[in-house]
């Protein structure tokens, strides 16, 4: 005579089985998925500033030398300059926030996100970058503001963008 009581067992655990592989598979999928995330996520950070920013700046030569008397110096800006040097400056730190969000949600490396902070930092340490900090800061979401903020005072003596990169130092006065 046939046991149903087995047969029965038996099915329960065929059918424990199959949750428990599907449930692996899933487990494999959204790891996969969030992988690929993180390299969307941090081909944007790499991509984003590239693009907008340092491809521009790269092919606009007084667009580079804004920048680089800028960072030495507001004095060394007319009025127009300064307001494009703001852009330049403001541009860096919503690419900082972009980072931040992206390593607050696991998507970026810690190591990437210190970088881009560390860099950010640095550019705010040149003497344009510091008298132009206080405007930017004004308009910047107090997030982004308190985490420059922070990052500068843990390190006062830290170079400037300029100290590491000589070749944007300029000769001009107040530089």
């Amino acid at each position: 005579m046939f046991n149903w009581d087995i047969v029965g067992a038996i099915a329960e655990v065929v059918g424990a089985l199959g949750v428990l592989m599907t449930l692996a598979y899933l487990a494999i999928q959204i790891r996969d998925n969030t992988r690929s995330l993180q390299a969307a996520s941090l081909e944007s950070v790499l991509n984003g500033p590239r693009d907008r920013y340092f491809l521009p700046m790269a092919s606009d030569s007084d667009m580079a030398d804004i920048y680089a008397r800028g960072l030495n110096s507001l004095e060394n800006l007319d009025e127009k300059e300064v307001r494009r040097f703001f852009y330049m400056m403001y541009e860096q730190l919503f690419q900082l926030q972009q980072v931040m969000h992206l390593r607050e949600r696991e998507l970026i490396p810690e190591v990437d996100y210190e970088a881009w902070l560390a860099y950010t930092a640095t550019l705010l340490r040149s003497p344009g970058g510091a008298a132009m900090w206080p405007h930017c800061e004004k308009v910047i979401t107090p997030t982004v503001s308190n985490l420059v903020n922070k990052a500068i005072a843990e390190n006062p003596d830290g170079p400037s963008f300029i100290d590491l990169i000589p070749i944007f130092k300029t000769g001009k006065p107040g530089a």
